[in-house]
């Protein structure tokens, strides 16, 4: 029979799982605001955050 894993256990891997999570969200954002800079050139630093977040949103679902 296996042991049921410590509480402590639990929330280190839910810990590691979010930062995980964090960083491939903070990889895809720069990765797609990069891609938007280089197409819309004169486009705006809020522009560019909104769409790359809108993008990014909308590609979850």
């Amino acid at each position: 029979m296996q042991a049921e894993p410590s509480p402590l256990n639990q929330n280190d891997a839910i810990i590691q799982r979010v930062r995980l999570m964090c960083d491939l969200f903070n990889l895809a954002f720069e990765m797609k605001s990069l891609e938007l800079e280089r197409q819309h050139r004169d486009a705006s630093p809020e522009w560019i955050k909104q769409e790359t977040l809108r993008l990014i949103e909308s590609g979850t679902r």
